[in-house]
């Protein structure tokens, strides 16, 4: 049993730390969607997001309700994605998959191409 919990020690300090995947998606803005609670309240789907990683299906959480950028920060990339939409250009979103909010992953970057 003392062999078992040294072995496990071993394991456990000689294991490094966790990394997140990192993801990016080139496309166009297909749906936004709003929602009062859920998601981190804004969402967008960006055409060839295949949903890697943790990152669920088909949307990328704006997180417009500040659980991990500011809720300004959120609110800017809402308003570009309305640009993008509105316009039919393409966005750059950029994710990663430790951050994620009601199973989508949040974006950290979003530019307009």
């Amino acid at each position: 049993m003392n062999l078992l919990r040294i072995c496990i020690g071993i394991l456990l300090a000689v294991a490094g730390p966790a990394y997140a995947a990192k993801y990016v998606a080139t496309g166009k803005v297909n749906q936004i969607l709003i929602d009062r609670e859920d998601y981190g309240q804004c969402m967008i789907a960006v055409a060839g997001f295949t949903a890697p990683g943790n990152c669920g299906k088909k949307w990328i959480s704006l997180d417009c309700a500040g659980n991990f950028n500011s809720k300004s920060i959120g609110r800017s990339m809402l308003e570009t994605a309305q640009i993008a939409k509105a316009t039919d250009a393409t966005v750059t979103a950029y994710v990663n998959d430790n951050q994620t909010v009601d199973g989508r992953c949040v974006a950290y970057r979003l530019i307009l191409n």
